[in-house]
């Protein structure tokens, strides 16, 4: 989901990483991280670039925790639509 999207949510930046430039630096890193995405280039600072170098680390430990009771949801849709399907899929276990 673009961060822009999630700050024009209602209750955004109340937690520790809501916040939009943090957010833009994940994205900025996904997309590098994406073969054959286009990227612009965006000065980082010292935490950022410690952040970039460990980010890859951080994600293969959520892939490698994945499994069969993990769901997915479009976070795109509005909260009370996810509130649904979490719920839902809650109770499908």
């Amino acid at each position: 989901m673009p961060p822009e999207a999630s700050a024009r949510r209602g209750g955004y930046g109340g937690e520790r990483y809501e916040k939009l430039a943090f957010q833009q630096v994940v994205g900025a890193e996904r997309c590098r991280a994406t073969p054959g995405s286009r990227c612009g280039a965006t000065p980082l600072s010292r935490l950022h670039m410690l952040f970039l170098r460990v980010a890859p680390q951080v994600a293969g430990m959520f892939e490698r925790l994945k499994d069969a009771s993990w769901r997915s949801f479009d976070a795109e849709q509005a909260i009370d639509d996810i509130h649904q399907q979490v719920s839902a899929g809650w109770g499908a276990r």
